[in-house]
């Protein structure tokens, strides 16, 4: 599903946060070994990484990229019970 479109300014290195409180159910978590953000499609200089997660939210790093470039970003947890949600987000980078 996509969440969100995002712009990026070329060169810069932001941290990115998912939310998923609204979509765990009372007690689970975000399993901490089973999580992942990765470009998913479009062509990039940009680089995804230090990606980590607490109990409820996933956090990533979009650092770089080139002017008018656009892509998408895949990000995947699994909760404590096993279940999985995958969504995407729209990235376009712009001018600093």
């Amino acid at each position: 599903m996509l969440i969100g479109s995002k712009q990026h300014s070329a060169g810069d290195r932001i941290r990115y946060e998912v939310d998923y409180i609204d979509w765990l159910d009372t007690g689970r978590t975000i399993r901490p070994n089973n999580f992942s953000a990765a470009v998913s499609s479009g062509t990039t200089t940009a680089v995804i990484d230090t990606v980590s997660v607490t109990a409820d939210k996933l956090y990533f790093f979009v650092n770089g990229g080139a002017n008018n470039e656009a892509f998408t970003v895949q990000v995947s947890v699994t909760d404590t019970l096993g279940e999985v949600v995958v969504d995407t987000i729209n990235f376009t980078i712009t001018a600093p």
